[in-house]
């Protein structure tokens, strides 16, 4: 018991920091941050991923761990909910004379239920027996700290649809030196 304790402080403590952190900014490229995502949960032998890209580029100011992060923490709870595949469909839209990049991650997992539709990005949460049920909250608090949002919708039996905006720069703009545009169709 004093062991769990000790764990459940520790993820307190950690929660608490990370909402604390200042916003950085960094340009990087959504798409290539997605692959290296991709990359790294190619281990993941269950679960198809597919990425749709309709903009070869979608620049933003978010340092690109932290957008990794966020799509780390979505396709795993996607996994986790017993998805077979995650779809991933980027797009850059321009509404009211701004640019955003639109994110689609789409899942045929179990979906949820309302009531726990409802409680699924509060810090804590989670349906996971394993789950510390902070994956969500984090993810959102990272967009919303760069001017973008997270919905999520879903069907019982008909899988899951988290829904990113984010703020893009210019397409004049160009990606840093050291990062190269990639777009798989």
């Amino acid at each position: 018991m004093l062991s769990m304790a000790e764990q459940i402080n520790s993820v307190i403590q950690h929660y608490q920091r990370f909402l604390k952190q200042e916003v950085e900014s960094a340009e990087s490229d959504i798409v290539t941050a997605l692959q290296a995502t991709f990359e790294l949960l190619a281990k993941l032998k269950h679960v198809r991923l597919y990425l749709s890209a309709k903009a070869e580029t979608a620049v933003c100011e978010v340092p690109e761990v932290r957008l990794r992060q966020v799509f780390m923490n979505i396709i795993l709870n996607s996994a986790a909910a017993g998805a077979t595949s995650v779809k991933v469909a980027v797009e850059v839209c321009e509404s009211k004379g701004e640019r955003e990049a639109i994110i689609q991650i789409v899942d045929d997992g179990i979906g949820m239920e309302e009531d726990v539709l409802r409680l699924a990005c509060d810090p804590f949460f989670s349906t996971s027996p394993r789950g510390v049920g902070l994956g969500l909250p984090i993810s959102r608090q990272i967009l919303l700290e760069y001017g973008g949002n997270l919905s999520i919708a879903s069907t019982p039996g008909n899988g899951t649809t988290v829904t990113l905006r984010l703020p893009v720069l210019d397409a004049e703009r160009e990606l840093p030196a050291n990062k190269t545009n990639r777009a798989d169709d």
